[in-house]
């Protein structure tokens, strides 16, 4: 995985401490939809023991404009846990403690994260990380006089690294996403058998152009498969769309309505954000729902009987 792998050196008092931070899900104990961080703090140089209190991690995405800058009115903050230190308990003594944070990203976060990236640079990442840092070194004191207080030194961390398409994909890979969906198509919903199976076939497509980002394709194929049910219905055949005759053959209202809200998602030239339109997720999620539930809906209308031909 092309996930940058980071390392940072800091001085805390009279000791070197680094750290590293990686994406590595525990084995065996991987969740789905979880991102697993791996942090190392170890000693470069001193002897002293060191004590790790309060470790927090803090990544907020944004979309990516061109090759450095982003949006920083689009941030989406990952819900971090805190997750545990290690069997050494945050001590660093001669070897090295590992914390694992960890951050669980639900359905409806993991496609507002998928909305948010720019199509072509991907995403932008900001890295926080805050830890204090105890020194265990004892102080040489007289008898009798009080214990001096142990004073935390700060280790912060602040860091920026993009996230390409190509990385995000991954992640979601690694998460177990999409979860394995089937729309349900049924075959008297289509003009034959056989438009019904490359109706799957095309939804299934589809599907996966989605995934892949790439929405002009899904868009294009879900209203392959939105055609052919309307052909079932006989209010489509090969020549273009033509409203007054389509109403005039009685299409019901619903109907109507979602066809026309449909062509404005699939043309250019009617699409709703007007001049240099260009498609987006929620046009590729938006026709590929109304194609599978739109077929499932036509499989429950009886077809209109074609008007007897003229004498």
């Amino acid at each position: 995985m092309p996930f940058p792998k980071m390392e940072i050196t800091r001085d805390i008092g009279d000791a070197q401490v680094g750290a590293t931070l990686d994406l590595k899900p525990v084995q065996g104990q991987t969740i789905p939809q979880t991102l697993s961080f791996e942090v190392w703090f170890y000693v470069k140089s001193g002897a002293a023991p060191l004590l790790l209190v309060n470790p927090s991690l803090d990544i907020t995405l944004y979309r990516r404009v061109g090759q450095s800058g982003y949006q920083q009115q689009s941030g989406v903050r990952l819900p971090i846990t805190t997750g545990d230190l290690g069997h050494t308990g945050g001590f660093l003594a001669g070897e090295a403690m590992i914390w694992r944070p960890f951050a669980y990203l639900p359905a409806e976060l993991i496609l507002r994260i998928d909305a948010l990236r720019d199509a072509e640079h991907g995403l932008h990442a900001e890295m926080r990380l805050n830890a204090g840092i105890v020194s265990l070194a004892s102080a040489p004191r007289r008898p009798g006089e009080p214990a001096i207080p142990l004073a935390a030194k700060p280790f912060p961390w602040h860091v920026s690294f993009p996230v390409t398409n190509d990385l995000w994909r991954e992640l979601l890979t690694q998460m177990g996403w999409p979860t394995p969906r089937m729309f349900e198509l049924h075959p008297l919903s289509f003009s034959s058998l056989a438009e019904f199976e490359g109706a799957a076939i095309k939804l299934k497509e589809a599907e996966r152009h989605l995934f892949l980002g790439n929405w002009g394709e899904s868009v294009g194929i879900s209203r392959i498969v939105v055609e052919a049910v309307f052909r079932k219905l006989g209010y489509k055949d090969k020549k273009p769309f033509n409203w007054n005759t389509i109403i005039a053959a009685g299409l019901p209202t619903e109907m109507s309505d979602i066809f026309r809200a449909l062509n404005s998602v699939a043309n250019h030239e009617h699409h709703p954000t007007g001049v240099d339109p260009r498609w987006e997720r929620a046009d590729a999620r938006f026709m590929l729902q109304l194609a599978a539930s739109l077929a499932e809906y036509a499989g429950t209308l009886p077809p209109r009987i074609p008007p007897a031909p003229p004498p």
